[in-house]
């Protein structure tokens, strides 16, 4: 992993203290819109995961252990909303 350093042309004269707390806003704000972005993709899988579970086992179509199985991880999906509040 490299260390990246400011280059030679890049003095605090050249930017505004006003324009650098706007670079940073703006940093912050595009990392915050990230995590908005991943948390609500890990919540849709989750809950598309919950309904798929669902509908399995709904249909009756599937051997003991699997069924078991299955059960299982409808109560970690259970948990998991529980403790996310999804």
């Amino acid at each position: 992993m490299s260390i990246l350093l400011p280059s030679a042309s890049f003095t605090p004269s050249k930017y505004s203290w006003k324009r650098l707390k706007e670079f940073r806003e703006n940093k912050v704000a595009n990392a915050r819109f990230r995590h908005d972005i991943v948390q609500n993709q890990v919540k849709s899988n989750y809950i598309n995961e919950f309904n798929r579970v669902r509908s399995i086992l709904d249909n009756h179509v599937l051997k003991d252990a699997d069924m078991d199985r299955l059960t299982n991880r409808m109560s970690e999906l259970r948990a998991l909303f529980e403790r996310a509040h999804l």
